[in-house]
């Protein structure tokens, strides 16, 4: 008995599979994506910090034009791979930056639902910052410099090495020589 395949089935197949992580954010979105037969990872990030809000735009209407920014990025990569799984920080609340906690609740939302089909996987900051330092309350910037110094990088933002951190608490066997940065951001030690 022969199977059918579906010529969408067929054309996924032939796309790279990926595995995306995320630091999600509506300034600055740190991204790794690890390509699972190449054992490549790229580390980018989607830098919405530069967009302007018009003074006649609402705050609302200017959340929504970042979250279009971002979709684009995600629809380019959705066209050029076959996502396997999503990894994203958790999501959490700091009662004193509400407004700023709610439209990260808003993002997650959003991202959560864009790869409904996709397996998505969450750790907490803790667990990534234990993963990194042995201490779930360490700083960024010691995460950011632990990372560094490890795998050879002086990582352009704190949003691409959170990501890369959140990466490196799934992946343990990383190669540094596969780890490819955008050139124009980055240091190599």
């Amino acid at each position: 008995m022969t199977k059918n395949v579906s010529r969408e089935t067929k054309f996924l197949k032939k796309k790279p599979s990926i595995q995306l992580f995320l630091d999600a954010s509506t300034s600055n979105t740190g991204v790794v994506i690890y390509e699972e037969k190449s054992k490549r990872i790229l580390l980018d990030d989607i830098n919405l910090s530069k967009i302007k809000k018009p003074l006649q735009m609402k705050p609302e209407d200017f959340e929504k034009l970042k979250f279009g920014c971002i979709k684009n990025y995600l629809d380019t990569l959705k066209n050029q791979y076959f996502i396997t799984g999503v990894y994203m920080e958790g999501i959490f609340i700091y009662p004193k930056r509400l407004k700023s906690s709610q439209t990260l609740l808003k993002l997650h939302g959003f991202l959560m639902s864009y790869f409904i089909d996709t397996p998505q996987y969450f750790l907490s900051p803790s667990v990534i910052k234990k993963n990194i330092t042995g201490d779930g309350h360490a700083k960024k910037e010691t995460v950011r410099e632990i990372l560094g110094l490890k795998y050879g990088y002086i990582f352009p933002n704190e949003d691409i090495s959170d990501a890369f951190a959140l990466f490196a608490s799934y992946h343990e066997d990383i190669d540094k020589n596969k780890i490819t940065v955008k050139e124009e951001d980055n240091e190599r030690l």
